[in-house]
Formats: structure tokens, C-alpha cells, sequence
């Protein structure tokens, strides 16, 4: 498999794995989003329905893609993200696409069909109301990965909404003090509700606290 350009890369273990760019490729940023939400970052991660992979592709996907080793981490980034931008393409819309990447692309395609016949726009906000918890929890986590650049507060973030996290982390920019306790206490939230790690937490809120 050949790529356009690299512009960058995500360590992997010990090996550093280039991040492919050009038409064929979905954007980095939302291929680590993908990555990281899919298989945390693990190359050998295989799923109960046969996904394997850092990008978690399924045997039949994988072979369309060019892919011959999914455990093969550059491989598996590349056949990934160029099926997710398969999926942009298709649909013309990042939240359908990941949906797509989830919960498969004939499942989106019928969603939205189904509104079509009923005169309703095929919009995420009304899809996501027939489709899995998991799906929309997908979509919802690494929309927010991306614009946290952190797994734990994008969780937190998929669990009370964007706009009302940013509102509390907000408080903490006026002087309140802060710690993972007031943060969680403030959105009625444990750690257990979200299973996060308070000390992730304290590293990534303080670096948008003070951004």
C-alpha cells in the first residue's frame, strides 16, 4: 500500500507509525481519534466479533483494503483510514461516517432511507435516535477525542456533553480550585460512572484550563 505523504506519525509500542495523507486518506487527527477509541492503541487487539487491529478492520474489509497482516500496525492505520475516508465520502458527513465505521455502512444507508420515505432529514441528531447505544457513543466519544486530544475527557465528555463540560472547566479558569473531585462533583459524576483515571484527568483539564 503506497501513501501520498506523511505528515506525521503516532508511537506505537516502540515503533513509530506514519499517519497516511492525501484524497484516499481520512484526516489524521480523526484516524488517531479512531485509533485510539477503537483499540487504545493496541496492535494486537482483537474484538469478540473478529476486528483486529489498531483500526479494528474485519477479515472481509481488510482484504478489499490491500490489507494482508492486520496486525501489522502501518498496515492496519492505512487500510483504516482509507476505508473511514471511504465512508466521508459516502456519506459527506464525519459524525455518518463514523457512525458508518461502527455500525456499518448498508445500516447508515437504510437509517437514512427510512427517513427520506418519512420526509425527515437524514441529519446525525435524527439517525442516532434509532441506532445502538454503542454506535452513538462511538460517534460521540471520538468527536470529542478530537476535540480534547483525551480519551478520559472524552468520555467524560460523551457521558454530560461537550458544552457542559467546557462550562464547568470554565469555573476553573476564574480561580476556583481544581481538582478531579470538584470537576466530577459539579457534573453529578465517580470516576466509576465514566471509568476514567483522575490523574489523566488533572493532566488534560489543566492544560485547557490554562490554554
Amino acid at each position: 500500500m503506497q501513501t501520498n505523504k506523511v505528515p506525521e506519525s503516532v508511537k506505537v509500542g516502540k515503533q513509530n507509525i506514519s499517519i497516511p495523507q492525501g484524497e484516499k486518506f481520512a484526516p489524521p487527527t480523526l484516524v488517531k481519534a479512531v485509533m485510539q477509541v477503537e483499540s487504545a492503541g493496541k496492535p494486537k487487539a482483537v474484538s469478540p466479533k473478529g476486528a483486529a487491529g489498531l483500526m479494528q478492520l474485519m477479515p472481509g474489509t481488510a482484504k478489499d483494503l490491500g490489507v494482508t497482516d492486520r496486525f501489522d500496525p502501518q498496515q492496519n492505520v492505512e487500510g483504516g483510514s482509507k476505508y473511514l475516508q471511504q465512508q466521508l465520502a459516502k456519506f459527506g458527513d464525519s459524525k455518518l461516517a463514523l457512525a458508518a465505521y461502527n455500525w456499518g455502512p448498508d445500516n447508515v444507508s437504510k437509517a437514512i432511507k427510512r427517513l427520506e420515505a418519512q420526509d425527515i432529514a437524514p441529519t446525525w441528531d435524527n439517525i442516532k435516535k434509532s441506532a445502538p447505544t454503542e454506535t452513538k457513543q462511538y460517534v460521540d466519544t471520538v468527536t470529542y477525542l478530537q476535540k480534547y486530544d483525551d480519551f478520559d475527557l472524552a468520555k467524560i465528555a460523551a457521558k454530560v456533553g461537550s458544552a457542559r463540560l467546557d462550562s464547568v472547566l470554565k469555573k476553573y479558569k476564574t480561580g476556583k480550585k481544581f481538582t478531579v473531585g470538584n470537576v466530577l462533583d459539579d457534573l453529578g459524576l465517580t470516576t466509576s460512572d465514566v471509568k476514567v483515571k483522575r490523574s489523566n484527568v488533572l493532566s488534560a483539564a489543566s492544560n485547557l484550563i490554562e490554554a
